[in-house]
């Protein structure tokens, strides 16, 4: 397992502007992002997966959707 504070950014609870890209990507094909916390996973995943990082795949992201706006 690799723990890294690369994708955090200014900090906790602050989006990037790789989070608002993925937020993006991820939106054009249905899937919802919050701004921070998925928003953070998501850009670091794609990046990852740029990079060759995670291998031949498949690769799974579990998607928690973050608080309910009822």
């Amino acid at each position: 397992m690799t723990i890294t504070r690369r994708f955090l950014g200014p900090g906790y609870g602050h989006p990037t502007q790789a989070s608002e890209r993925a937020r993006e990507t991820a939106g054009a094909e249905g899937l919802t992002l919050d701004p921070v916390y998925t928003g953070k996973a998501f850009a670091g995943a794609l990046e990852l997966a740029a990079e060759g990082s995670l291998g031949a795949g498949p690769v799974l992201f579990v998607n928690t959707h973050g608080p309910r706006e009822d």
